[in-house]
């Protein structure tokens, strides 16, 4: 795997965990 692939899977990570934990807030708010 490339370096560029790594770096594309690990920025997408991030937005990913970051939308679940955004919405578990919001869902603990409601």
């Amino acid at each position: 795997m490339s370096h560029v692939c790594k770096a594309i899977l690990f920025t997408r990570g991030a937005v990913l965990s970051g939308c679940l934990v955004q919405f578990k807030m919001l869902w603990l708010l409601f």
